[in-house]
């Protein structure tokens, strides 16, 4: 069964986060180059979806090639404020150690995904209606000895789904 986009949107909010961070990702060729470890066109940046851009944490088996990749997930949480929910996104960012160095070997790449990523979602409203405001970055620890990872996570605010909801049928 196939059911419209717009309409899961709607009652799910996930989907359309998932949806904005996509396009924030593909939207950057610098940060696919870093993943590929190769000159990436910004035709290509869309390859990169569910290969090298997964929109869950670590899957077991997506991890193939000397890559680096970039998995993100979101968990929402009410506030105490009913109309308005805490949304917390995780990054995690995996990268083979064969290809760890970037910039001729003046940082790892996993720095430098994370300075793209700090480009794309520091202080912006891609979400909802705050600002994303990063809360860590923290060494991530890999079951893959051939990878190491680090994992950053954003907070934001955005309106909670029963208000927009609730909304609609008024």
């Amino acid at each position: 069964i196939i059911m419209d986009i717009e309409t899961l949107k709607e009652n799910n909010n996930l989907i359309k986060y998932r949806d904005a961070i996509m396009e924030q990702l593909i939207s950057s060729v610098n940060l696919a180059t870093l993943c590929k470890n190769k000159t990436v066109t910004e035709e290509e940046t869309m390859d990169l979806i569910w290969g090298n851009y997964i929109p869950m944490l670590f899957v077991d088996g997506t991890i193939t090639n000397a890559e680096a990749y970039i998995m993100f997930d979101i968990d929402v949480r009410k506030s105490s404020v009913k109309t308005y929910d805490n949304i917390r996104l995780y990054f995690q960012i995996y990268c083979d150690k064969e290809i760890v160095r970037a910039n001729n070997g003046q940082c790892t790449r996993i720095d430098a995904i994370i300075s793209e990523l700090m480009r794309l979602f520091d202080e912006k409203s891609t979400l909802g209606i705050g600002y994303n405001i990063r809360v860590s970055d923290s060494i991530l620890n890999t079951t893959n000895v051939k990878y190491v990872g680090r994992q950053l996570n954003f907070d934001v605010s955005d309106f909670a789904e029963r208000s927009k909801i609730r909304a609609k049928k008024h």
